[in-house]
């Protein structure tokens, strides 16, 4: 959909009748983008006569007339008589080109970590938005965007005269996990170098949420919620355990915010 910049001047006010009194003017939203509306307007009530003429054929008896989708054929010079006054209120009325994009990039699905080139045509000017660290130039109209998750970028591409058109790209970042997260079913905390540590194996890009451990009274034993590398080394405020089952609840998620919730148990042995 094209987004049209619309600019207001006043028209020129020239007045051909020395008697005149010139207590109304004419105005226009000019200039304008071809397919945008022309709007005049001329100060005035509801009581007063209106004559309006113009480029390409344009006539109104209307206070304050517009013309849809204007073309190109619709610049140039709108006079307005007011109350048969032969007093003219002129002004130049302009319609530039309008900005149309075309080739832009479609919405895709990347692996996280890796570039996706963005790219649009039909414009001069460029700015990409979010405009932050993902993009590697927001000013031209084909950036290398890495973006560290799934991020919708608004390009907007203008021309000279301020005419503009915007797109958007949906870039899904996709964060794989590879294998399966183990957790063991015992472990041997004597000081061996050998599966010393209850833990989670294998995490496979999951962060730690929560690492519960309890004992047979359901006290809470060991917390982690920060490192999945570290585990459960077996002890309670410095007091090795007995050798027993324990239970525990672990909670993972993925980058993308995915969760998983492990409830089971683990036996200490020694």
């Amino acid at each position: 959909m094209n987004t049209k910049q619309l600019f207001t001047i006043g028209l020129l006010l020239v007045g051909v009748n020395a008697n005149a009194q010139f207590t109304s003017f004419a105005t226009s939203n000019s200039p304008v983008c071809t397919g945008s509306d022309i709007l005049l307007s001329c100060q005035g009530s509801t009581s007063d006569t209106y004559s309006w003429t113009g480029p390409a054929g344009f006539s109104s008896n209307l206070q304050n007339p517009d013309i849809p989708n204007a073309s190109f054929l619709d610049s140039g010079v709108y006079r307005v008589i007011k109350n048969g006054i032969d007093t003219y209120y002129t002004g130049e009325v302009f319609v530039y080109p309008s900005v149309s994009l075309n080739s832009v990039t479609a919405s895709q699905t990347i692996t996280a970590g890796n570039p996706v080139q963005l790219n649009a045509q039909g414009a001069t000017y460029w700015i990409w938005t979010p405009s932050d660290k993902s993009l590697s130039n927001p000013f031209i109209n084909n950036p290398v965007a890495t973006p560290a998750a799934t991020t919708t970028y608004k390009v907007v591409g203008m021309n000279t005269w301020g005419c503009r058109d915007s797109a958007l790209v949906t870039i899904t970042v996709n964060f794989p996990v590879s294998g399966t997260v183990l957790i063991p079913a015992a472990f041997t905390p004597n000081n061996d170098g050998l599966n010393d540590y209850f833990r989670v194996v294998n995490p496979n890009g999951f962060e730690l949420q929560d690492f519960s451990v309890f004992n047979k009274w359901g006290q809470l034993i060991y917390h982690n919620s920060t490192d999945i590398r570290k585990g459960w080394d077996g002890t309670f405020n410095g007091i090795p355990q007995d050798i027993g089952v324990y239970n525990y609840r672990i909670v993972l998620e993925a980058p993308d915010g995915e969760k998983k919730i492990f409830n089971g148990n683990v036996t200490l042995i020694r």
